[in-house]
C-alpha cells in the first residue's frame, strides 16, 4: 500500500473531470476537523470510493458525514485509489497502535478488494504493472516482470465464496 505525500495538493485532470485532491499531514484526503481535539475517532477504510476520486474535498462521503452528521467526532479516510483487503488491514494495525483508537471503523468494500490482495498474481496482471515480490515475512521488494514471476500465485477467491 501507499499513502500520498503529507499536506499535499495534487491537481487530476480526467477526460471527465478536473479536480483538486488536498492531502492532510498523514498523506490522507484532508476531511473538516472538530473544534475538541480529543473528539472520538471513526475511522474510514477503503479505496476510490472512500477516497473520493473525481469529487472535490468536500464532496467525499467521510467529508459529508464529518460537517454534517458527525461533528462531534474526529474523521479520518485511511483510503487510497486501487486498495484491497491487505491494504485496509495494514492502516487498520497502524490505527490500533495509536494512543487514541477509533471508536468505530467502516470499511468501504465492493468484489474488487478480495482480487487486490498483494498476493493475487490476476490483479496484478489486470492492472499490467507486474506482480509483486515479497520477501518471507511479506515485505514488499519490488515488482517482477510477468514472464519472471515464479511461486505461489496467491489463494484461490471467488467473490461470492469468500470470506472478508
Amino acid at each position: 500500500g501507499h499513502i500520498g505525500i503529507p499536506n499535499a495538493v495534487v491537481h487530476e485532470h480526467n477526460k471527465d473531470f478536473e479536480v483538486d485532491y488536498r492531502l492532510d499531514a498523514e498523506g490522507y484526503r484532508r476531511l473538516p476537523v472538530p473544534r475538541d481535539a480529543d473528539a472520538p475517532k471513526i475511522l474510514f477504510l477503503g479505496c476510490s470510493f472512500t477516497f473520493g476520486v473525481g469529487v472535490r474535498d468536500e464532496e467525499t462521503y467521510p467529508a459529508v458525514l464529518a460537517a454534517r452528521a458527525w461533528r462531534g467526532y474526529r474523521l479520518k479516510a485511511a483510503a487510497v485509489t486501487g486498495w484491497g483487503i491487505s491494504q485496509a488491514l495494514l492502516a487498520l494495525e497502524d490505527e490500533l497502535s495509536q494512543p487514541q483508537k477509533p471508536i468505530c471503523v467502516i470499511y468501504g468494500v465492493f468484489d474488487h478488494h478480495v482480487r487486490r490482495n498483494g498476493t493475487r498474481r490476476d490483479w496484478h496482471q489486470l492492472i499490467r504493472r507486474g506482480y509483486p515480490r515479497l520477501d518471507e515475512e511479506g515485505r514488499f521488494l519490488g515488482l517482477v516482470p510477468y514472464d519472471e514471476a515464479k511461486g505461489f500465485p496467491g489463494p484461490r477467491t471467488e467473490i461470492g465464496r469468500a470470506h472478508v
